[in-house]
């Protein structure tokens, strides 16, 4: 199972290995934390000190997305002045989470809205459309590796 204590550890692993490497001289930003249940504030302090700015919800429990944490999470994010992405639509590992369409997007209002077109369940065409027109001021990443239903 994804703990907080273990991705965290793998975010700041990532960071400071592959996140040094330069390959052809390109800048590497290694280190994005996968958002999961049970995460503290503390654990966002120490991404932050490490110097991780990036964080990614995807295989999340949308279930959960009425009691709030989500949300803190995006918060304690902006605090520290890290930015949020959020993958839409489905996942393909199986039973993770529903779909994160406009109704949990919009909720959720990450920085990123990733693979809006698709991944391997794209959002629904209309659902696209009003995450779009919900936050103006997300940045929306189009995938052209999609599912072109």
């Amino acid at each position: 199972a994804l703990t907080p204590e273990l991705v965290l550890s793998i975010a700041i692993t990532s960071k400071h290995t592959t996140g040094r490497a330069r390959p052809s001289g390109v800048k590497v930003n290694a280190g994005t934390v996968l958002l999961v249940p049970g995460m503290t504030e503390e654990h966002f302090d120490r991404a932050h000190c490490e110097g991780i700015d990036q964080l990614k919800f995807i295989f999340y429990d949308w279930s959960r997305l009425g009691d709030g944490e989500a949300q803190r999470y995006v918060q304690w994010a902006h605090e520290r002045g890290m930015t949020v992405k959020m993958h839409s639509g489905g996942v393909s590992r199986s039973g993770s989470s529903r779909v994160a369409g406009r109704d949990v997007v919009v909720a959720v209002k990450p920085d990123i809205v990733g693979h809006i077109s698709g991944g391997p369940i794209p959002p629904p065409d209309d659902d696209i459309v009003a995450i779009i027109a919900d936050l103006p001021s997300a940045h929306v990443e189009v995938c052209s590796s999609m599912n072109y239903r």
